[in-house]
């Protein structure tokens, strides 16, 4: 009889590729697997369904609405959400007030949870939103319980109260969970900081893709315009794209491809007068993945400031790069840097202003014959980083007993 494992977040499939990379992990070493996730009605959806479909029906997928769409659920969950900030505020202590406050959706999982009729051997929380309801019902049930904290959430905000709620969350929850993982060593150190301890079985495991979603670089001719590209949920202000763009009219043989949901104000004040900067629409994972191997260069920005997580992370983006075989211009974070020296011939550091990104820029059109013979050398060295190979301990650790 196989294991049976239940993932549960406050956010959907669309939005969230390392839970869905880790339920196809489960599936296919034989877990049975029960998803409890949220829907929204917004650009989402239609990828959110074509990741629901690839999985086919090899999941129990519960999806509980996450928007306005059912209108007093929403309310409901605001209020509670409103109560709970104010008592959270009185009565720092009280976990689930901390936890309730935190996000809407929190409850409306709570209370799935509760009427939940299943036990599972394992419950694997990914959000901070589905922490303390994870922690609840394997209390309840006895089912194993697993955190995955991906990011460093307290560093998210700059507002003092948020911090302080976060952190009493993971601290309420990650010392009594049965494995805790990170997606970059600097977010498990922070976490264990704020704890004042270590975690039981914890590890990082770096947020890897499929090595079958990429492709081998296209090659390119001599005349080809040197190719960058840069990709986000949103194509917007404050995500370390400005001082690019700004350069970009000085580089007339550069094209910058962007992809994500555009924003129409960001587009008219950074991006309309560019005649080299293009907007792509969002696509599946996959293909945007595939896409990759077109272009020389894959930008992986951040601004000044932009919080402590940006700081430490190590990007989805950055991990797209590495394993299709792109140069990467990555801007000089910790967790960036970290990853550029682990990895040196693929890709360089900068500063995100427009002297150090002209400097680079100009260097990489001068080096741009030597970046595009080595395309394949780069490629086929990120062979052995992917996601099969990074997920084996998180395998092994779900096999084990709590």
């Amino acid at each position: 009889m196989s294991s049976s494992i239940l993932f549960v977040t406050t956010h959907n499939l669309a939005t969230n590729p390392r839970l869905v990379k880790e339920i196809k992990s489960a599936l296919g070493n034989n877990f049975s697997v029960t998803v409890l996730c949220f829907e929204f009605d917004n650009w989402s959806k239609e990828i959110n369904n074509r990741i629901l479909s690839t999985l086919n029906n090899k999941i129990n997928y519960i999806a509980l609405c996450g928007d306005r769409t059912e209108f007093w659920g929403w309310m409901k969950s605001t209020i509670v959400q409103k109560i709970s900030e104010l008592f959270s505020s009185i009565f720092p202590k009280n976990h689930k007030m901390v936890s309730f406050g935190i996000n809407k959706r929190t409850w409306l999982l709570h209370q799935k949870l509760k009427d939940l009729n299943i036990k599972p051997d394992r419950i694997i929380a990914h959000n901070p939103g589905s922490f303390y309801p994870a922690y609840i019902f394997s209390k309840r049930t006895g089912a194993c319980l697993g955190i995955d904290l991906e990011d460093y959430h307290p560093g998210e905000s700059d507002n003092e109260k948020e911090i302080r709620s976060m952190i009493q969350l993971q601290n309420s929850v990650l010392p009594h969970s049965d494995y805790v993982t990170a997606a970059a060593p600097l977010i498990l150190e922070y976490a264990k900081k704020d704890a004042g301890c270590s975690f039981k079985n914890e590890q990082v495991i770096l947020n890897f893709f499929s090595k079958s979603e990429f492709v081998s670089p296209f090659k390119k001719s001599v005349t080809d315009p040197v190719k960058l590209v840069w990709f986000s949920q949103h194509i917007t202000a404050k995500r370390g794209l400005e001082p690019f763009l700004e350069v970009m009219a000085d580089f007339h043989n550069v094209e910058l491809h962007l992809y994500g949901q555009l924003n129409a104000d960001f587009y008219k004040s950074n991006i309309q007068h560019l005649k080299n900067v293009f907007v792509h629409a969002v696509l599946p994972q996959g293909d945007l993945f595939r896409s990759l191997a077109q272009y020389d260069a894959g930008l992986a920005l951040e601004t000044v400031n932009a919080g402590v997580n940006r700081d430490i992370c190590i990007t989805n983006k950055i991990l797209a790069y590495f394993q299709s075989g792109l140069y990467i211009l990555a801007t000089n974070t910790k967790g960036q840097k970290y990853f550029i020296e682990q990895h040196p011939n693929q890709g360089t550091i900068l500063e995100n202003n427009s002297e150090s990104i002209k400097q680079s820029l100009h260097r990489v059109v001068a080096d741009i014959q030597i970046i595009r013979q080595n395309a394949n050398m780069r490629y086929q060295a990120a062979q052995a980083h992917n996601w099969e190979t990074a997920s084996q301990s998180l395998i092994q650790q779900w096999h084990q007993k709590c």
